[in-house]
């Protein structure tokens, strides 16, 4: 029995290969019998593989008896076909797409999972200074008197504005105390 493809497609093929030179239609059911085991046994089986043949193959010469006039692909047929071939390669771009991107999505993953792991590691080993280290830190020259310079002008600043405060707080509590005083 007829498993493998689709007969239509088996059809298509056939038609790519007889595109030049053409095939009668008995050549064709010939083919089919010998190539892919299909027999036309029962009469829907003959007029589904009729009506199949006359989709994909025309005959030029136009009307008459079909059994020894040469029949030649369609031009629908033809581009059916290459619709076909092209959904097919599609298909199987898009398999070879998604087993890249799942291979990239893993080695993201364990690369994320080697990065988590040697930080831990890195933050649970003990730090360590050598002798060599702790020279090179001693001999680094910090110059910190533009800093303390800045904190004394902020200081001397603050100082300022508090004395202005208390000036104007005791002005503040001496009129109030003027008005309060009984008169003469």
């Amino acid at each position: 029995m007829f498993n493998k493809k689709d007969l239509y497609l088996l059809m298509l093929e056939h038609g790519m290969e007889k595109l030049e030179t053409g095939a009668t239609e008995n050549e064709i059911t010939k083919y089919f019998k010998d190539a892919h085991q299909y027999e036309l046994e029962t009469t829907e089986k003959r007029q589904h593989f009729r009506r199949v043949l006359l989709d994909v193959f025309s005959s030029p010469i136009g009307q008459g008896s079909l059994g020894e006039n040469k029949l030649f692909m369609t031009m629908e047929a033809y581009f059916k076909f290459i619709e076909y071939v092209e959904l097919t390669e599609a298909r199987k771009s898009s398999t070879k797409a998604t087993y890249f991107a799942s291979f990239a999505i893993l080695v993201s993953i364990v690369s994320m999972v080697a990065s988590i792991i040697f930080s831990v590691i890195q933050l649970n080993s003990p730090t360590t200074i050598n002798e060599d280290q702790m020279e090179e830190i001693k001999k680094i020259q910090y110059d910190a008197s533009p800093i303390v310079r800045e904190l004394k002008e902020i200081k001397d600043a603050q100082e300022k504005y508090f004395q202005l405060i208390e000036k104007s707080y005791n002005k503040s509590l001496n009129r109030i105390g003027a008005k309060d005083a009984p008169p003469g």
